[in-house]
Order: structure tokens, then sequence, then C-alpha cells
């Protein structure tokens, strides 16, 4: 069966109608759309956030497992730490040191806040705590890694 063709009026009100609808979606969709000031103000602030995190990381070649492992000795024994032992451990293709230390249970917090607020991204993936019978030493066995990045790609 074939539709009743429209007169030339009826066609041109139905153009007319979907003109406007469509005049009304651009309107709409240039209001949603932010201005290119603001789209190249929102870029430049997150270009200067990238660098700023980006001074959070060391470069690959800032620091070694070794070096580090001397810093965060030096740390540890600054919070009143004792460390029994430490080594370098490969995890997944990353390199951590792992720490035995024992001391103070305000030693160990002092200790974990200091890593917390330090300048460059540290991170302890795995720490275990024993508590000593009627004492307040701590034995605490964890491991830590810093984090680069290579910027040279970027």
């Amino acid at each position: 069966m074939r539709r009743a063709s429209r007169s030339p009026a009826e066609r041109l009100t139905a153009a007319r109608t979907r003109g406007a609808r469509f005049e009304a979606q651009a309107r709409t969709l240039q209001q949603a759309l932010a201005p290119e000031s603001d789209l190249l103000r929102e870029r430049d602030e997150l270009k200067r956030e990238v660098a700023r995190r980006v001074t959070r990381f060391y470069t690959p070649d800032a620091l070694t497992p070794y070096a580090f492992g001397t810093l965060v000795k030096k740390k540890l024994v600054s919070c009143g730490m004792s460390v029994t032992r430490y080594q370098i451990v490969e995890v997944k293709g990353r390199s951590f040191l792992e720490f035995s230390t024992s001391g103070s249970a305000r030693g160990l917090l002092v200790f974990l806040d200091d890593v917390s607020r330090q300048d460059k991204y540290w991170v302890i993936p795995s720490i275990t705590v024993s508590t000593r019978q009627n004492s307040n030493v701590v034995d605490v066995v964890f491991r830590i890694g810093y984090e680069s990045i290579d910027t040279k790609s970027n």
C-alpha cells in the first residue's frame, strides 16, 4: 500500500518543524561546549599538575637500590629502630628492600610518618608487626621501595 503523498504546504510545514528542532539541538550543543579559552586554561592547569607530580618520582638513574637501602637504614636508626638485617628482593620485576627491624612502637610510627611525608614517592607494599610480651618493643619486617619514572619518553 502506498502512502498518500503530502501536499507541498504539509511538506513545507514538516521541513520547518524539523529545521526548528535541529536549530534547537545546535543551540543546546553549542551551550554544552566549553569555550576554547576554558579548555586551554584547563589544559595548562593539567600540564602544571603533571609537571609537579613528576618531581615526586626518582629518575631511573638517580638512585640505586643500595643507596636507597642506606637512606632507609639511616632513617630507621634516627627513629630509634635497630636494623637486624636488610636485603634486596625482586618482586614481579621490581626491586624492593626487605628490612627486619625492632624498636619502640613510637619509633615505628615516627618512621612510617617520615616515609609518608617524603618529597619522593616511597612505597611499603608489605609490613608485618609483632609485639614482644610485656614490653614496648615491636619486631617489624617490611618491604620498601621507591617509584621512578622515565621523563625522557614524555
